[in-house]
């Protein structure tokens, strides 16, 4: 049977089970009566309903607990929804903003697509504006340079008059000379044969007549004989005082700020080809107006009329120029009379030749030309170029005679050009500033003792204008090898020995 335990033992907290296996005192486990069982037994269902109440309250009370809790967290999920809720809102609002915001950017966007097509369209109309304008512009550079063509059609036909007119105007002086010499001699030759006709008349009374007119007749021709005679004496002094033929240079002046006597009216005699020449002289002193004349000769003067003659100074099959000045009026116009030459095989004056400008980067190899044309390189002031460049220039002094090719180096100053280049050069051309008193110094040293005084000789010429020319292919001795503007032998010598008869002259006038 099982224990049975009063509310009292419950409620204090006795243990519910015996301490004893065989259970209480006899008499309690065995009930008296029917009713006592009923009374254990409701105890027991009594015990088990409070037990349970027990386990309800301690579960409801925790439920209760849970239920707060779960209220609390409700609240906060509350709280948080609004939150959301607000911020949803929030959201709802920049975003139905930012929708009007790309919407007006819409509009923007397609108010500047707009505004560009107009500018494409401004910009196409632009553009053939400027086509417009470039083709004005190409239609007055030609305009331009046919004025000028024939401005300088015009300054030639001027000078070749103005030189005929002198030209005209000498020979009528010599012909009045000669014609007064004439007069003279004629007049001394009528005195001598009144003064024979009267002697004959003395001794021969009976042939004076004869006599007079034979006399007059031998007397004419022996004049023209005298005359004949005296002019190729003349001729022939001429001829052995320079030793070279004449030959005319003109002042191609396009852009020169003075005029130098040395670059007009000099005959040149063409370097023997091939050759390598350095030009040395301050800018504006005439180093590419000599050179443009050098190319040109008297050959634009033939193109100029239409007419077969004329001759370049210096002929070569293509003239190549190279420097940083494409534009420099003296090349154009000696590219504009090359063109001509060789536009027309049909024209009198047609020649197979070319002409071109290059960068110093597009300087070539000697390697790539063909020996059969013969080809003339200018260097145009080219000193300051990077060494690359140098040594590319280099090999045309070096070489360059293998392939036909001479080639013309201009600088400022003599110094400026490297030893290999001085040392493979055939001539020298010294414009003034071009180097200094050791400079010249230096090269005249192998002509004369007396170097201080035929450098001031040198540098007296220089500073008046003039250049000197120095050929180096020539023995010292040589009467050619120094020149003043190509055709004037210089004697170095002689100008030192008139330079001092000068100086003591005007030394004993001041005392």
């Amino acid at each position: 049977m099982a224990n049975i335990y009063t509310l009292n033992e419950i409620n204090n907290g006795t243990p519910l089970v015996s301490g004893n296996k065989l259970g209480d005192s006899p008499f309690n486990r065995y009930p008296s009566s029917r009713t006592e069982l009923e009374n254990q037994r409701l105890k027991h269902d009594l015990d088990i309903a409070l037990s349970s109440g027990i386990q309800l309250g301690t579960r409801n009370s925790l439920l209760i607990k849970n239920n707060e809790s779960f209220s609390e967290r409700v609240c906060q999920l509350e709280d948080e929804a609004r939150e959301f809720k607000n911020e949803i809102n929030q959201k709802e609002i920049s975003l139905a903003s930012t929708k009007s915001e790309i919407a007006t950017k819409l509009e923007e966007i397609q108010a500047l697509q707009s505004r560009i097509e107009e500018l494409e369209q401004d910009v196409s109309l632009v553009q053939k504006r400027l086509s417009e304008m470039d083709f004005l512009k190409r239609k007055s550079e030609l305009e331009y340079i046919k004025l000028s063509d024939e401005n300088i059609s015009l300054e030639l036909a001027n000078t070749e008059l103005e030189d005929t007119l002198a030209k005209k105007k000498d020979e009528l002086m010599r012909v009045r000379d000669d014609l007064l010499s004439a007069q003279k001699a004629v007049i001394e030759k009528d005195s001598l044969l009144q003064e024979t006709n009267s002697l004959l008349l003395e001794h021969i009374s009976k042939t004076s007549s004869e006599s007079k007119q034979n006399e007059a007749i031998g007397g004419d021709k022996g004049l023209e004989k005298e005359i004949r005679v005296m002019d190729s004496q003349s001729d022939t002094q001429k001829n052995q005082k320079t030793g070279l033929p004449p030959m005319k240079l003109r002042l191609l002046d396009m852009d020169e700020v003075t005029k130098h006597e040395s670059s007009r009216n000099i005959g040149h005699p063409a370097m023997t080809w091939p050759f390598s020449m350095l030009v040395t002289g301050r800018s504006g002193s005439g180093k590419t107006n000599l050179l443009a004349n050098l190319v040109l000769g008297n050959k634009d003067e033939y193109v100029q009329r239409g007419k077969k003659g004329g001759s370049r100074y210096i002929k070569c099959d293509d003239l190549i120029v190279c420097g940083y000045h494409p534009d420099e009026p003296k090349w154009a116009y000696v590219r504009y009379i090359y063109n001509m030459i060789s536009k027309d095989p049909r024209a009198p004056y047609y020649e197979n030749i070319s002409f071109s400008y290059i960068p110093p980067e597009r300087i070539p190899s000697t390697r790539t030309f063909s020996p059969e044309r013969s080809k003339l390189f200018i260097f145009e002031d080219l000193c300051l170029a990077p060494d690359h460049i140098q040594n590319r220039i280099g090999q045309f002094f070096g070489n360059g005679r293998h392939r036909n090719i001479s080639c013309i180096y201009i600088t400022q100053k003599y110094h400026k050009v490297n030893t290999f280049k001085r040392e493979n050069s055939t001539h020298l051309v010294l414009f003034n500033s071009g180097s200094s008193i050791q400079d010249v110094s230096k090269i005249v040293g192998r002509y004369i003792d007396d170097v201080k005084g035929a450098s001031m000789v040198i540098n007296s010429y220089l500073r008046k204008g003039e250049f000197v020319v120095f050929d180096l292919t020539r023995p010292e001795d040589d009467p050619l090898a120094i020149r003043l503007r190509f055709d004037t032998p210089l004697n170095l010598q002689k100008e030192i020995e008139a330079r001092q008869k000068r100086k003591k002259k005007s030394a004993s006038a001041n005392e």
